[in-house]
């Protein structure tokens, strides 16, 4: 199996925990505070993961150190904008659209920051990526209020530590990545909790179950399975799967919650899938073509 096709399933896998994780999350926010969610999770990831990867933790050096503690400053940063959005939003709709246009900023911070080439499969894969999201999310209200735009801060630091996470994980194991980001993520939102949140250990007895399935599966599966993938990929090609999320948050949604999906919103699955056919499409074609036969000379 080629890294390339590899690298697509590990990303496909990644995706469908974190569709997971959304509802998740959904269940435990109804009675903890958002940012000790977030503290608790990642934190407690970070100490399942930290036996597998300690042998090569302490042997790391500090310029390797110093940057992955950059990444993990951007990505806890996306993830509490993230979880305080998720709390704060007003229409959901609204919010996932705003959150998940990250992706299509992969590729441009990408392109101007880091100076990766993106090939015209990609750029031409946006629009549809775009018309899709818009389809799923948005089909009854445009409007925007301070989740949305809590939602759009998150977006852009997802989107730079996509690209730095990529770089990294191309020369870095996946393991140890993903620990030191969860310990990081886990050790600076606690205190902020702390600060601004109201502890209280009186939560319904139901949202454990979906906590360590929150922490096991959609932090410790999920984020290790994407790093790996993003390790045998480009920014922009793995960013672009990571739309599969949405989707997949529709069609668990449909199973769990009984909820419909509209015309409009198959519509945007269907889009979303194409943008991802279409960025592939040379990929594929490459390998699916077979060779013609070479005739015998008369």
């Amino acid at each position: 199996m080629s890294n390339a096709l590899k690298a697509d399933l590990l990303l496909v896998c990644a995706t469908l925990l974190a569709g997971f994780g959304w509802l998740f999350s959904k269940e435990v926010l109804e009675s903890m505070s958002p940012i000790l969610f977030i503290g608790i999770r990642f934190f407690l990831a970070g100490l399942i993961l930290l036996p597998f990867s300690w042998a090569v933790l302490r042997k790391l050096e500090w310029l390797d150190i110093r940057q992955i503690l950059i990444s993990s400053l951007f990505f806890t940063t996306a993830i509490i904008f993230w979880v305080l959005g998720l709390h704060h939003v007003t229409h959901l709709g609204v919010g996932a659209f705003i959150n998940n246009l990250a992706i299509v900023m992969v590729p441009v911070i990408a392109l101007f920051f880091f100076k990766e080439k993106v090939n015209g499969l990609l750029w031409g894969s946006l629009p549809l990526t775009i018309a899709g999201l818009a389809l799923l999310f948005l089909e009854t209200d445009l409007s925007a209020g301070s989740g949305e735009l809590i939602f759009a801060v998150g977006a852009i630091f997802f989107a730079i530590f996509f690209n730095l996470n990529t770089r990294l994980a191309q020369r870095l194991p996946a393991m140890v990545l993903v620990t030191m980001q969860m310990l990081v993520t886990g050790i600076v939102a606690l205190p902020i909790s702390a600060m601004f949140e109201t502890w209280s250990f009186q939560h319904a007895t139901g949202i454990w179950g979906f906590l360590i399935a929150s922490v096991v599966l959609s932090t410790c599966g999920r984020f290790v399975l994407q790093t790996w993938g993003q390790g045998m990929s480009s920014a922009s090609h793995a960013s672009l799967l990571m739309t599969l999320e949405p989707v997949w948050v529709a069609l668990i949604s449909m199973v769990w919650l009984s909820e419909r999906m509209s015309t409009m919103q198959a519509v945007g699955c269907g889009l979303l899938f194409s943008a991802i056919l279409l960025s592939r499409s040379g990929f594929l074609w490459r390998r699916f073509r077979r060779p013609k036969a070479v005739q015998p000379l008369s």
